[in-house]
């Protein structure tokens, strides 16, 4: 198959590979081989940049279990190992952004952060401040407009949510 880079990796169960003919998912089968405890990956050639570019892990999640299930039937889609030439991991996902006012991440470890612009001084110099949210805001029935009176109450009395504000420094960590 060629070289790939790693975009996501689900240790134990599966890695997301990014090659110039497209994405491969390396799904690990724990105990293989019968009577031993070898654990194989096989590499799978599958139109999941849909599921990339969404940033649907569970998605991929249920697809590494159908594969092991059922690897009958992916059989077919099954490639040559690929030679991993380095990662680059998608830890941040943009679930929702409105440009100049928020943009709200799900992280590599699953902590949902909320980005807010501030303009602030004499030239209105744009700042950004970011602060962990609570599953209060994620489980909206409108999210965008969630984030939006949020990401404005916390202008208005930004001292208020002091205790979820995280430096941008820890934002890059996570």
């Amino acid at each position: 198959m060629g070289d790939g880079v790693v975009i996501h990796v689900r240790k134990g169960d599966y890695a997301i590979l990014e090659t110039k003919k497209g994405y491969i998912i390396s799904v690990l089968f724990p105990n293989a081989y019968r009577n031993s405890h070898f654990d194989v990956s096989r590499y799978f050639k599958l139109d999941i940049s849909g599921l990339i570019q969404s940033g649907d892990f569970e998605a991929l999640d249920e697809l590494s279990q159908d594969i092991r299930r059922d690897y009958a039937s992916f059989q077919r889609y099954e490639t040559e190992k690929v030679n991993v030439t380095g990662r680059r991991l998608m830890s941040k996902l943009k679930l929702a952004m409105k440009p100049w006012d928020f943009t709200l991440y799900r992280c590599g470890n699953d902590t949902h952060v909320l980005k807010v612009i501030f303009s602030e001084g004499n030239y209105k110099v744009d700042v950004e401040r970011f602060f962990i949210v609570t599953d209060y805001l994620l489980n909206a029935e409108d999210l965008f407009s969630t984030c939006e009176r949020v990401s404005a109450n916390i202008r208005m009395s930004c001292e208020d949510f002091a205790n979820s504000e995280i430096s941008k420094r820890d934002f890059d960590l996570l």
